[in-house]
């Protein structure tokens, strides 16, 4: 196959990158959280679509699917999503010596949002938090780089070598797959295994001095964290 094949004008459908009203949409995806502190997330992000192949972008570019739409965003929570619910909680400890993480030490002083006022105090959830992209973000956008990699972007040059037509339509349930596998993948890290053998978020952050202590921001992670994260701009928004 050769480009000839592409109308790049009259056959672009696909779009890979932010749109301005990204958060709208995805406030129906009927996916995620979208409480208190909630943030859209790409299932599939905009960086994995950069520096790829020209004749890879053009097989996207007619391909119609768009990382905007709600079939393929998510709500998610950020810590001081589960702050909020847990300061109240006079059964979750906090020792403000032991915490090492900007947000962790506003425990006690985070309140609602105005634009959230009329959204009751509710847990988030066992999903991971989208932010920062250096707690989990990034090596998620690794992860999912390198899956459509293999499974997508490999495929469709092989194709162009033996002079094979692709299909826009099996591209579209490529990308689709990887959606669905991610967003799996998501919801399992969630409510999956932290420190000292807990389960799911409230496992961990309500022993996080003690049987979760070495792992407990595990389900919070995105993507695997191997060490703790110590630096003073995590979840700092």
């Amino acid at each position: 196959m050769s480009e000839d094949h592409i109308d790049a004008v009259r056959d672009r459908k696909g779009i890979y990158y932010k749109s301005s009203n990204y958060r709208v949409d995805c406030e129906s995806c009927n996916k995620g959280f979208h409480g208190n502190r909630w943030e859209a997330h790409h299932i599939l992000p905009g960086v994995v679509f950069c520096d790829l192949d020209s004749f890879v972008k053009e097989c996207l570019g007619v391909t119609d699917y768009n990382i905007n739409k709600p079939y393929s965003m998510a709500g998610l929570p950020n810590l001081q999503s589960f702050i909020l619910y847990f300061q109240k909680d006079s059964t979750v400890p906090f020792v403000k010596a032991n915490e090492k993480t900007t947000t962790m030490l506003k425990w006690g002083s985070i309140a609602k949002k105005t634009n959230e006022a009329a959204i009751p105090i509710a847990f988030p959830g066992d999903f991971p938090c989208h932010n920062p992209v250096n707690f989990g973000h990034v090596k998620y956008n690794a992860n999912v780089a390198d899956y459509l990699e293999e499974n997508v972007w490999v495929v469709l040059l092989k194709k162009k070598a033996k002079n094979v037509h692709f299909k826009p339509q099996d591209v579209k349930e490529e990308l689709e797959d990887a959606k669905d596998h991610f967003w799996k993948d998501l919801v399992k890290r969630g409510k999956g295994l932290g420190g000292g053998g807990c389960l799911g978020v409230e496992q961990n952050i309500r022993n996080r001095y003690g049987t979760a202590k070495n792992g407990w921001w595990k389900p919070l992670c995105m993507a695997d964290v191997p060490e703790e994260p110590v630096s003073s701009s995590l979840f700092q928004k």
